[in-house]
């Protein structure tokens, strides 16, 4: 090959690299005839960073929020009627009317399978203005916990509240408080007879004749009168406590014959002392029955009604921790 014949060589193949060179370079760059819109790795990459990520539902809200906190006021006085066993219907009115504060909504645990939320919080109930529990109170707290379970119909979420005794029980023992108008509490309005209003007399005109009127009959003498009954305020007043009131004996035993809350408490404790004993081994048994007659003496020495009233709450507390093994003897 001659020297000229080499060179040509050489330059044709210079040229045919730079043209390859070329056309890696356009792709690359997405040049050329390529989709003009189609996105290169780049763009791409770009395109993903900048797009937001979506956000998922914080189970922490299920917590919070004021229709749940409503379910949780009227559980707890659909919970005080019952332990009251009575008063049902009013307590189902001044549900509506009374103020709950729920502070500090916490997630405490998270069943995804069951779309359920455990949740706890510090509660505060406020009572409406002229009613107040045994011991004169009128506002009830406790750190209490509540379960949210999504509705099998999809219609929102069920609400169960629990270890709220500290609410609940004094709030069965609820009444006016001492000079207050006796509408305190909320009446259902009276319907007219039949439900239709009653309509004015009209005179009325006879269209026959009126016979004659019969002889007139001598006066009868008026029934002797009866006696009137003493008003409610001067009679004896008597509550229904878990022992019969005739046989009342101590300070503490007629106290809580005289207050309906008193009474109340009384028969809560004694529902949770007979279900302990029923379940209590022997040795839980014979704390039950040592810590009661101690809880007696004490009661009986209470001068006011609100030393009783904490005297109960405490025993009934007394009473689920030596269930719950968690009493300690008073040293």
């Amino acid at each position: 090959m001659t020297d000229r014949t080499r060179t040509i060589a050489l330059v044709a193949g210079a040229v045919f690299l730079l043209i390859l060179v070329g056309l890696f370079a356009v792709r690359m760059t997405g040049g050329g005839a390529g989709n003009p819109d189609r996105l290169n790795d780049n763009q791409v990459a770009d395109a993903s960073n900048t797009q937001e990520p979506v956000k998922a539902d914080n189970p922490a809200r299920r917590c919070a929020g004021q229709a749940n906190y409503d379910k949780i006021k009227r559980q707890l006085f659909d919970q005080a009627a019952r332990t009251r066993g009575s008063d049902g219907d009013t307590f189902a009115r001044l549900a509506d009317v009374a103020v709950l504060r729920v502070d500090n909504p916490v997630l405490e645990s998270e069943d995804q399978g069951l779309g359920l939320v455990r949740c706890a919080g510090q509660a505060t109930l406020e009572l409406p203005p002229g009613l107040q529990v045994a011991g004169g109170r009128t506002s009830l707290a406790a750190a209490i916990q509540y379960s949210l379970q999504a509705a099998a119909d999809q219609t929102g979420d069920v609400l169960m509240v629990q270890n709220a005794d500290a609410i609940t029980v004094p709030l069965a023992t609820l009444a006016r408080a001492a000079g207050a108008p006796a509408n305190t509490l909320p009446q259902a309005p009276p319907a007219s007879p039949l439900g239709q209003p009653v309509a004015p007399s009209q005179p009325v005109t006879p269209t026959a004749p009126v016979a004659p009127s019969a002889p007139a009959r001598p006066p009868v003498a008026a029934p002797p009168a009866r006696p009137v009954p003493a008003p409610a305020a001067t009679r004896p007043r008597t509550s229904n406590p878990s022992y019969p009131c005739a046989s009342a004996r101590t300070q503490g035993e007629q106290a809580v014959c005289r207050d309906d809350g008193l009474a109340a408490l009384d028969r809560q404790m004694a529902s949770v002392y007979g279900s302990a004993v029923a379940d209590a081994d022997d040795s839980q048994r014979y704390i039950l029955r040592q810590t009661a007659r101690r809880f007696y003496a004490f009661r009986d020495n209470c001068g006011s009604a609100a030393c009783i009233a904490g005297a109960y709450r405490d025993r009934i507390s007394e009473i689920r921790d030596i269930m719950n093994g968690d009493w300690t003897p008073p040293r």
